[in-house]
């Protein structure tokens, strides 16, 4: 029995015109069909918009500033890996970030001005009433001393004769320690006496030289 063969490679059955095919030529083969690449987005590009995009209504410094750390990075993946996408992305965040920062910059910098300029004047008041405090005990303590003795110490012998009795005229005749320790004003000045007083001429002066220091 002889070897089948299709009727086309007979040149009596062949189509007109057709040229017949060569005994054992190799059948064509189908086209090559070209990969199709699959790019990736880059994952920081995505996370830096979202941030930006938050840090826009809030939190400005908290969300912008990682963000912008995330943009710049994300860029700089993109730039060595051709197959990631995201480059808009990024770019745009970026933008957004940078604009968030400025804006809550420009909100923030008054309010934070106004804190410390309230921080300063709670400061003053405090050492103020600690002024008023401390020469409130004073008096209280002089008062005690003349009410022993019939009078007040002198200038010369001044508020240490609270603390240690005085060897000087006048001497008191009933003397008690009235202070351990004389106390300080906020600025770290000795509490300025005078007996007569220049600024109360019928009694005694009792103040603070300030933060200046000027009596």
């Amino acid at each position: 029995m002889g070897t089948w063969q299709p009727l086309s490679q007979f040149a009596e059955f062949a189509p007109f015109g057709a040229r017949p095919p060569q005994a054992g030529a190799p059948l064509p083969s189908p086209p090559a069909v070209a990969a199709t690449r699959v790019d990736k987005t880059e994952p920081l590009a995505i996370w830096w918009l979202v941030l930006s995009i938050v840090s826009l209504f809030a939190c400005g410094f908290i969300f912008g500033v990682p963000g912008v750390i995330c943009g710049h990075i994300a860029l700089s993946h993109i730039r060595r890996n051709i197959s990631l996408r995201g480059h808009g992305m990024a770019v745009a965040g970026l933008a957004i970030g940078y604009i968030s920062i400025l804006l809550w910059l420009t909100l923030i910098t008054p309010i934070l001005g106004v804190a410390i300029s309230k921080l300063g004047n709670t400061t003053a008041i405090a050492k103020s009433l600690r002024v008023q405090a401390d020469v409130q005990a004073i008096k209280t303590q002089l008062q005690l001393y003349e009410s022993m003795n019939g009078f007040f110490p002198t200038t010369g012998q001044g508020l240490q004769a609270l603390v240690t009795q005085p060897q000087n005229d006048p001497r008191p005749t009933r003397w008690y320690q009235l202070f351990k320790e004389l106390p300080k004003d906020p600025w770290g000045s000795d509490y300025i006496y005078r007996n007569p007083g220049l600024k109360n001429s019928g009694g005694c002066d009792l103040f603070s030289a300030g933060p200046d220091r000027q009596a």
